[in-house]
């Protein structure tokens, strides 16, 4: 029986192009209800999130593509992964880096059944939240002592 239900998650909630730490997104599938064989073909779909899109016509909604064959050894465990470089993967026939910032979700589909599974939402941004707290505010409080 061919996978029925797989469960896509990035290793981070926040990507950033800039910092090196944060600029790969490791993406891992697994299977939860079927069975995937060795020589399965899948493809994984960085988009852009229905949530935040606007008026983005579909085919701008996917900025990175690959398509994974997995081995017999992923097929066994139930798990087989895939990643993207920000700033590497995203860059379209123009030479323009087409993950800006913004929501953004995976979106993994079996290419010969055309069934799809989508992760969670996550953020690519200019500068990271955690950068910002050590490099801007230097130890500052995030809370507001007044209200207006």
């Amino acid at each position: 029986m061919p996978a029925s239900n797989i469960i896509v998650e990035t290793d981070r909630q926040e990507y950033c192009k800039y910092e090196s730490s944060r600029k790969k997104i490791i993406v891992t599938a697994t299977v939860t209800q079927g069975t995937i064989s060795g020589g399965d073909s899948f493809v994984f779909s960085v988009r852009r999130s229905e949530n935040y899109s606007g008026n983005w016509p579909d085919p701008y909604a996917d900025v990175m593509k690959k398509t994974v064959t997995v081995s017999s050894q992923e097929a066994i465990n139930g798990v087989f992964t895939c990643s993207f470089t920000i700033g590497q993967d995203d860059i379209d026939s123009d030479e323009i880096c087409r993950a800006i910032s913004g929501s953004y979700c995976i979106k993994v589909t079996d290419v010969i059944s055309s069934a799809s599974w989508v992760s969670s939402d996550f953020f690519i941004a200019l500068i990271s939240a955690e950068n910002v707290r050590q490099e801007w505010l230097f130890g500052v409080t995030l809370k507001a002592l007044e209200m207006m």
